[in-house]
């Protein structure tokens, strides 16, 4: 059976998202998207996502959405029914249909290359979810299993520069509460100079390492300040901050206020 669409949407607008902030909700049916310009964080199922267009995203009907996405945002969107997707296992989404099904992230980054085709598949399905009759619902399904095709496809280019970002970043997640491990330090534990790295890092993924590493960082300081009772200078410590003052400023930045209130607004929550 075809999957049966039952809404697409084109979005153009700023995102009123406070820094750090996320949007959750659940939609009973599956939505596939295409991000064309945005950025931010992204909580797909159980899977947290740092994102920057142009993707692709899979959802399965019930999974949680959260949305952290700043800045301009430019996006189609299409409700679906299909029997052939489901959410997980764990951070995945899965296609039926295969032995084994299919399981893989919600994201599917795309190149510009490939950007104009998905962009063009979305306006003609827009185009045909408006069209009433059997031809036209039968003709926008198809297109719906297009897309999921080309979400299914390795992402293009994951070799190469995309390749060397990507283990670039696992690198700095690995040492990034480390404040005595440079970014130099990492680039060159990889085996190129870190201005290089700079560039193919914002270029594949959309953010700086210095960005990247800043937001990791905060987020553990973040879940620090709401599950412990240590010292701010202590958690900034922990974090990789070795300045608790340029930690208290890069918190406010990110999060919209100073790590103590942000600390003490959740410990009167918890006690309200």
């Amino acid at each position: 059976m075809l999957p049966l669409v039952k809404e697409v949407v084109y979005l153009e607008r700023v995102s009123t998202n406070a820094p750090g902030a996320i949007r959750e909700g659940r939609h009973a049916e599956h939505v596939i998207s295409c991000h064309i310009r945005a950025r931010g964080t992204y909580i797909l199922g159980r899977e947290r996502l740092e994102v920057a267009g142009p993707y692709m995203l899979l959802l399965g009907g019930g999974e949680l959405d959260g949305n952290g996405l700043v800045g301009q945002i430019e996006q189609y969107w299409c409700v679906f029914e299909w029997a052939g997707v489901r959410g997980g296992p764990g951070a995945c989404v899965t296609l039926l249909g295969d032995d084994p099904p299919l399981s893989r992230s919600h994201l599917r980054q795309l190149q510009p290359r490939e950007l104009s085709g998905v962009v063009k598949r979305f306006q003609e399905l827009q185009r045909l979810w408006r069209t009433p009759g059997l031809p036209a619902r039968l003709q926008s399904g198809a297109i719906v299993l297009e897309l999921l095709a080309l979400w299914a496809q390795p992402a293009a280019h994951e070799r190469g520069e995309r390749k060397l970002a990507v283990a670039y970043r696992n690198a700095i997640d690995q040492f990034a509460f480390r404040a005595d491990v440079s970014l130099a330090m990492i680039a060159a534990r990889i085996g190129f100079s870190s201005d290089y790295l700079a560039s193919v890092f914002r270029a594949e993924l959309g953010v700086t390492p210095v960005e990247y590493r800043t937001r990791v960082r905060l987020r553990l300081a973040r879940e620090l300040l709401t599950s412990t009772l240590l010292p701010i200078a202590e958690i900034a410590r922990q974090s990789g901050f070795p300045d608790p003052k340029y930690f208290s400023r890069a918190f406010r930045a990110e999060f919209g206020s100073s790590p103590r209130h942000y600390a003490s607004q959740t410990l009167l929550r918890r006690t309200e």
